[in-house]
């Protein structure tokens, strides 16, 4: 089984500080995140501290773990997955849910479902839980 993993939760893998709950998926799965979600944080580091959450989350490293995310994220590491759009938007494109998705949260189900995996978030999402609830994707925000 794979875990598709939000912008905040690959910060901090690519920090070398997962979360708790994370570093135990990692051990045992395959970790995946979404193209929306790998420029999201790459464009936060890139554009430094500032007033959203991924920024502040970035700006509450240390100086050493900020430098490992910023090299990361030029060279994403094989051990994070990352799934061509040739594959993921015709299934982002076929999705059945009872309330229309965007980008993101389409993104993350399609991935979630071809490669059989669940969805942790950092931030909850009721869109992104109401999509995962119709398609039976196990979604769920950890810290």
């Amino acid at each position: 089984m794979a875990v598709v993993i939000d912008d905040h939760l690959l910060l901090g893998v690519l920090a070398g500080l997962p979360s708790e709950a994370i570093a135990e998926e990692m051990q045992a799965d395959v970790v995946y995140t979404t193209g929306c979600w790998y420029y999201r944080l790459a464009r936060a580091v890139q554009a430094g501290s500032g007033s959203g959450s991924l920024a502040g989350r970035l700006g509450a490293l240390g100086a050493e773990e900020r430098e490992r995310a910023l090299t990361s994220l030029q060279v994403l590491p094989q051990m994070i997955g990352l799934l061509s759009y040739r594959t993921v938007v015709p299934v982002m494109a076929a999705l059945r849910v009872r309330r229309p998705l965007n980008m993101l949260n389409a993104e993350a189900l399609a991935v979630a479902l071809i490669v059989d995996g669940r969805v942790r978030t950092a931030v909850s999402s009721e869109l992104l839980r109401s999509g995962a609830q119709d398609l039976a994707i196990d979604d769920q925000t950890v810290a």
